[in-house]
């Protein structure tokens, strides 16, 4: 009797909680990007979106601010709130509709980043810990991304619209295994730049074509080819995207027509069962066009962000078109965040440790790639920045994190240098050749860095990287010393020299050429 009445208890219980899921999931719930610790983007318009029933009203308010919509006949709903200043202040948005009312706790107004980035755990070394501490009174560093997400997980076929709670907000206190390095090293040496919180959202990176949008694709349609045509058969809403749907519906519409008299047979086996073909979109498959924007970025892409930080793994090492899938990234989701001005910090290709130089047979393949980089610079807004300097293991450790968010805290405060020297010009004084650079702000050093500290100033310290050549095109190791806002170049073994360049090698480890902003010289050759 006992047993009996548990059992009703439990039945009873299950079709009461069974209930509830059933009313929630009918009513207004936001996008998986808006949960607790989340940070909205400060001094800009700050969309909330969602789901919802086709024409329920909806309304959110949030900090004295109160917004209301219908949602559409798709049942999406998304409103605008008005710019609103920085506040480390932990606030609750209110989400309400006829049916339902959620509340999201613990919402912050600070600077927001979308970071795609090669890097995935963070480094638990006790000395990275103690010289680098998040305190209590600092303003928080809150990271989004999906959950339980890893490299190998982070792609999908169509675009995953967010719904659910598969993303998270987490706020980092401290680095730990399997936190994001580079995420939380960004975070720390923001929001001691610029005493806001910060909100990272993003994952891992991987190859240029599966982090594009389909808009990156259509903007460079005749120089990708078929690649970029065939990625706009995909997208529903163009004209060329309709058609190859009603052709695959087609398709699916013989398919069922000709497979639903087979099962009438008793004796039918799956051998004897074709699938349905697929609708369009990429082949079924690790890396390909579009699947990881699909999976992470696509979700995140509506939200009001300062700026793109992108730091590519070496999949594309070696492609001749890497300079035109990089613009096409950096195109396409700029496009998908609804502003063609989005600042865009590329990190250029770090140097490669033992295991990655053997990716490539040829060495030149790491040089070529940071020359197609440094051509990113001439896109509006987008900023190249180097990190050659920096150890191959590194992007395990805090340094790659702290650059870039040297270069963040340049651009909310508007400094007039965000990168390191660029290569201007040069002529040939006799034996001499001398370089100008642009982005020298207040003036060029030899530089020294250490792990998790700052570049400091080795004036000691030999001038090394430089190489000359003369008319017969040798390179050639070359002294070199800075005077003033030049680099004199000189070598015995080139008489009359023609050309310069700099850590144009695949491990640059002599090049210690810094701005007093501690940002590394990019690489350059004076040869075309």
């Amino acid at each position: 009797m006992v047993i009996r009445r548990r059992s009703a208890w439990f039945v009873l219980c299950t079709l009461v909680w069974m209930a509830v899921l059933t009313t929630e999931s009918a009513t207004a719930q936001p996008a998986d990007m808006f949960g607790e610790n989340m940070v909205l983007q400060r001094d800009a318009k700050v969309p909330v979106w969602g789901w919802g029933e086709p024409g329920e009203e909806i309304t959110v308010s949030f900090a004295g601010q109160t917004k209301r919509t219908n949602a559409d006949r798709f049942g999406r709903w998304r409103v605008e709130l008005d710019p609103m200043p920085a506040s480390a202040e932990g606030r609750t948005m209110d989400i309400t509709s006829s049916a339902s009312k959620v509340q999201i706790p613990s919402v912050y107004v600070g600077d927001v980043w979308l970071h795609l980035s090669e890097s995935w755990h963070l480094n638990d070394r006790a000395e990275y810990r103690s010289a680098e501490p998040h305190s209590d009174d600092m303003a928080p560093i809150c990271l989004a991304a999906p959950a339980g997400v890893w490299e190998h997980q982070n792609h999908a076929l169509r675009p995953v619209e967010g719904r659910g709670t598969e993303s998270r907000w987490s706020v980092y206190k401290t680095p730990g295994k399997y936190f994001r390095n580079d995420a939380y090293y960004l975070g720390l040496g923001l929001t001691r730049a610029t005493g806001a919180p910060v909100g990272i959202m993003g994952a891992g990176a991987s190859t240029l074509e599966s982090m594009t949008p389909p808009e990156g694709f259509a903007a460079f349609e005749q120089q990708l080819g078929p690649l970029a045509k065939e990625v706009g058969t995909w997208v529903p809403h163009t004209p060329r995207g309709k058609q190859a749907y009603r052709n695959r519906l087609a398709a699916i519409d013989d398919w069922a027509n000709k497979t639903r008299p087979l099962l009438h047979d008793d004796d039918i086996t799956f051998a004897d069962l074709r699938q349905p073909p697929s609708l369009p979109g990429p082949p079924r498959g690790e890396r390909g066009p579009t699947t990881l924007y699909n999976f992470v970025a696509h979700r995140f892409t509506p939200a009001a962000v300062r700026g793109i930080i992108l730091q590519p793994k070496t999949y594309n090492l070696g492609d001749p078109q890497y300079e035109v899938k990089a613009m096409a990234l950096i195109r396409g989701l700029r496009a998908a965040c609804g502003r063609d001005d989005l600042p865009v910090c590329f990190v250029q290709m770090h140097t490669p440790d033992r295991y990655e130089q053997n990716e490539t047979e040829d060495p030149a393949d790491w040089v070529r790639m940071r020359a197609a980089q440094n051509r990113l610079a001439r896109l509006p807004n987008t900023t190249v920045l180097a990190t050659y300097d920096l150890k191959a293991s590194s992007r395990s450790d805090p340094d790659p994190g702290l650059r870039v968010a040297r270069w963040a805290a340049a651009l909310v405060d508007d400094a007039p240098v965000k990168t390191g020297p660029v290569y201007k010009r040069h002529r040939v004084d006799g034996p001499s050749v001398i370089v100008e650079f642009d982005q020298i702000g207040r003036g060029l050093m030899i530089g020294k860095i250490e792990p998790a500290k700052p570049v400091v100033a080795a004036p000691d310290a030999p001038l090394g990287g430089f190489q000359i050549a003369g008319s017969d095109g040798q390179w050639h190791d070359a002294t070199a010393i800075i005077r003033g806002e030049t680099v004199v170049v000189t070598c015995d073994a080139v008489e009359k020299p023609g050309s310069v360049r700099y850590a144009w090698v695949a491990v640059p480890a002599a090049a210690n050429l810094y701005n007093r902003a501690g940002f590394a010289a990019l690489p350059f050759t004076s040869r075309r």
